[in-house]
Protein backbone atom coordinates (compact mmCIF):
# COMPACT_ATOMS: atom_id res chain seq x y z
CA UNK A 1 0.00 0.00 0.00
CA UNK A 2 2.54 2.78 1.39
CA UNK A 3 4.60 1.81 -1.97
CA UNK A 4 1.62 1.79 -4.77
CA UNK A 5 2.54 4.87 -6.95
CA UNK A 6 -0.68 7.59 -6.49
CA UNK A 7 0.12 10.96 -7.90
CA UNK A 8 3.14 9.75 -10.46
CA UNK A 9 2.32 8.18 -13.38
CA UNK A 10 5.74 7.03 -14.90
CA UNK A 11 6.74 4.04 -12.74
CA UNK A 12 4.90 1.14 -11.82
CA UNK A 13 5.30 -0.85 -8.53
CA UNK A 14 8.13 -2.96 -8.67
CA UNK A 15 10.18 -0.85 -11.06
CA UNK A 16 13.78 -1.02 -10.62
CA UNK A 17 14.71 2.91 -10.17
CA UNK A 18 18.52 3.53 -10.53
CA UNK A 19 19.91 6.48 -8.33
CA UNK A 20 22.85 7.96 -6.78
CA UNK A 21 23.67 9.14 -2.98
CA UNK A 22 23.24 12.43 -4.66
CA UNK A 23 19.50 12.27 -5.48
CA UNK A 24 18.53 10.97 -1.90
CA UNK A 25 16.69 14.04 -0.09
CA UNK A 26 14.73 12.31 2.93
CA UNK A 27 16.96 10.07 4.90
CA UNK A 28 15.67 8.00 8.74
CA UNK A 29 16.84 5.77 11.56
CA UNK A 30 15.35 5.20 14.89
CA UNK A 31 16.97 6.32 18.09
CA UNK A 32 15.48 5.02 21.49
CA UNK A 33 12.76 3.27 19.39
CA UNK A 34 11.75 6.46 17.94
CA UNK A 35 12.18 7.97 14.43
CA UNK A 36 14.46 10.59 13.33
CA UNK A 37 14.39 12.24 10.06
CA UNK A 38 11.65 10.21 7.67
CA UNK A 39 10.34 14.07 6.92
CA UNK A 40 8.57 12.63 3.78
CA UNK A 41 6.44 9.83 5.88
CA UNK A 42 6.09 13.38 8.39
CA UNK A 43 4.00 14.63 5.27
CA UNK A 44 2.06 11.86 4.50
CA UNK A 45 0.87 11.18 7.96
CA UNK A 46 -1.18 14.57 7.34
CA UNK A 47 -3.22 12.49 4.07
CA UNK A 48 -3.67 9.71 5.96
CA UNK A 49 -6.99 8.79 7.95
CA UNK A 50 -6.50 9.29 11.82
CA UNK A 51 -6.41 5.55 12.60
CA UNK A 52 -3.71 4.76 10.11
CA UNK A 53 -1.91 7.53 10.81
CA UNK A 54 -1.98 6.67 14.55
CA UNK A 55 -0.74 3.26 13.81
CA UNK A 56 2.12 4.79 12.18
CA UNK A 57 2.99 6.66 14.86
CA UNK A 58 2.69 3.91 17.38
CA UNK A 59 4.46 1.11 16.01
CA UNK A 60 6.94 2.99 14.40
CA UNK A 61 7.65 5.67 16.54
CA UNK A 62 7.52 8.39 14.34
CA UNK A 63 7.03 11.83 16.63
CA UNK A 64 5.62 14.35 13.78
Amino acid sequence: MANEPEIVRNVVLGQNIEFTRDDISDWGYTRNGRQVGSFTVCVMLKKMSKEEAEYMRSAYGFDC
